[in-house]
C-alpha cells in the first residue's frame, strides 16, 4: 500500500529518530506540550546550518530555521505536496484557498501579488497603523479576559 511506504529521507540531513510506524513524527508535534515537540524535530536535531528531516506519517519533511534558507527553498520551488490526510485537515482549518495549500502557477500568481506587500519598505510605512490594529486586539482581549 502506497500510504504505508517508508520514503527515505532526505539524504544528508540529520532525521529525526523516535517516529510513530503510521503517523511518523506527528505524536510530537501533537504532544501536550506542542513546542517541546518542535524543540526536539527543530533544534536538538538540527546540523550546523540549522536542518533537520522529519517524517508527516510516510513522507520525509524539511525543518529550516534559518529565514534565508527558508527565502532559498521558497523561491526555487511552486511545488509543494501535502500528504492526503494532512491536506484534508489543513484544508478544512484554512480553507483551498489559503497561499499554504496551494502549489504551481496559481500560487506563484498569489505570492507574487502579495509579496510586495511584505517589503520591509511597505511594512515601515504601515508600522502605526499596524501598532494601531494591535493595541486595539490587546486592548479588546484584556476587556474579554476580565469581564
Amino acid at each position: 500500500k502506497k500510504w504505508l511506504k517508508q520514503y527515505p529521507a532526505l539524504e544528508g540531513i540529520p532525521i529525526v529518530g523516535d517516529q510513530h510506524w503510521l503517523l511518523g513524527h506527528i505524536p510530537h508535534l501533537a504532544s501536550q506540550d506542542f513546542e517541546e515537540g518542535l524543540k526536539k524535530i527543530a533544534v536538538e536535531h538540527a546540523d550546523q546550518d540549522g536542518l533537520s528531516c522529519f517524517y508527516i506519517r510516510n513522507l520525509p519533511a524539511l525543518c529550516i530555521t534559518r529565514g534565508r534558507d527558508v527565502k532559498l527553498v521558497l523561491s526555487q520551488t511552486v511545488l509543494r505536496h501535502l500528504d492526503p490526510m494532512i491536506q484534508k485537515h489543513i484544508l478544512r482549518f484554512l480553507g483551498c484557498s489559503a497561499l499554504f495549500v496551494m502549489n504551481g502557477k496559481l500560487w506563484k500568481l498569489y505570492r507574487s501579488a502579495i509579496h510586495r506587500v511584505f517589503t520591509r519598505q511597505a511594512l515601515r510605512r504601515c508600522q502605526s497603523s499596524i501598532n494601531r490594529v494591535s493595541l486595539t486586539l490587546a486592548c479588546s482581549l484584556i476587556r474579554r479576559i476580565e469581564a
